[in-house]
């Protein structure tokens, strides 16, 4: 090879040098080209000595500037690792707070049990079902709690994904599911109690506003389910929009995302109407 060929590949190594750090070409790529330059050294004769250190001096320059930039973007690289990850810990430990214990649906079954073996023997009083009543809404109000909890962590995860890393993402992402599916459960268990005090309390006071709260406070307590089902479903669709490799794909993503959003907008405007009718008819009692 020829002084003036590799003189030429150590200006294109430079070139490439900047198109790396530019992130338009692999440093990988640049290695290989360095490796293959530093060999050719070995086998070019320039004319004298000073024009070869010329050279080398070069060429030691581009790989000291390559080293230098490499450990910059680890540094950078590592910076978000440890903030992706705080982040993570963050939105973890806030989730935690919206999962049930393991002893909730227990605890509910516990009160469905009791009115029932009640009710085969034909005693369930309105005192009964009064105490019966309080244990229930002493469950609501703590799983209404797990759930604004919860809430907190999806939005919390919405806002923060981007300055994440994608294992991060799906750790979060996965956790956050997982408990939701343990939060619907226990109000799916809930909600089946709840039905069931309203069949005893109608067998107690035959009353048709009791009917009436039984069906509202299962319709709205389906609604709250639903809410928090399509809200976890927008943020699914959000990731995959964030991480789609096409255009088309994306905005077909987009897509579901607003009919979604619309779906929720019809449904928090149905859980307002639902709560008006709860509020008229536990006014007449």
């Amino acid at each position: 090879m020829e002084p003036s060929e590799l003189d030429r590949r150590i200006s294109k190594l430079n070139d490439h040098y900047h198109q790396a750090k530019s992130n338009t070409r692999g440093w990988k790529e640049l290695w290989s080209e360095i490796k293959e330059i530093g060999a050719n050294f070995k086998g070019v004769r320039y004319p004298s000595k000073e024009e070869r250190n010329e050279a080398w001096e070069r060429f030691q320059g581009i790989i000291d500037s390559v080293k230098e930039a490499q450990d910059e973007e680890r540094g950078k690289w590592d910076k978000k690792a440890d903030r992706s990850s705080q982040l993570k810990d963050q939105i973890l430990r806030l989730g935690e707070q919206g999962r049930p214990p393991n002893s909730f649906e227990s605890a509910i079954g516990e009160l469905i049990i009791a009115p029932f073996e009640l009710l085969a023997e034909a005693v369930v009083d309105i005192a009964t079902l009064g105490l019966l009543r309080i244990e229930i809404d002493k469950e609501k109000v703590a799983l209404k709690a797990y759930s604004s909890n919860l809430h907190k962590a999806w939005n919390e995860f919405k806002a923060r994904k981007d300055e994440m890393l994608g294992k991060d993402k799906h750790e979060v992402f996965e956790t956050l599911r997982e408990i939701q599916d343990e939060l619907d459960a226990a109000w799916e268990a809930w909600k089946k109690t709840n039905d069931w005090y309203y069949e005893a309390n109608r067998s107690a006071h035959k009353g048709r506003i009791e009917a009436s709260i039984e069906k509202l406070e299962s319709r709205l307590e389906n609604l709250y389910s639903i809410l928090s089902k399509k809200e976890s479903h927008v943020s699914d669709l959000e990731d995959k929009r964030d991480s789609a490799w096409n255009d088309d794909f994306r905005e077909r993503v987009q897509g579901w995302i607003e009919e979604e959003n619309d779906k929720i907008g019809d449904i928090k405007n149905q859980i307002s109407q639902v709560e008006d009718w709860l509020s008229e008819q536990r006014g007449k009692l």
